[in-house]
């Protein structure tokens, strides 16, 4: 996986490689995603 360092899941991997402004901003995208498709006026299964 080209965005993994080559360190990944190995005993050599550490919390400093860790891009937590990058982690918190998908976390902040998959959140107001889900919010939106729970909370929209559309229903996705009628689309009414």
């Amino acid at each position: 996986m080209a965005a993994m360092h080559p360190n990944y899941h190995q005993p050599t991997d550490h919390v400093d490689k860790i891009d937590f402004n990058k982690m918190t901003q998908i976390i902040k995208m998959g959140y107001l995603a889900v919010w939106e498709f729970a909370n929209g006026e559309k229903n996705i299964r009628t689309g009414k």
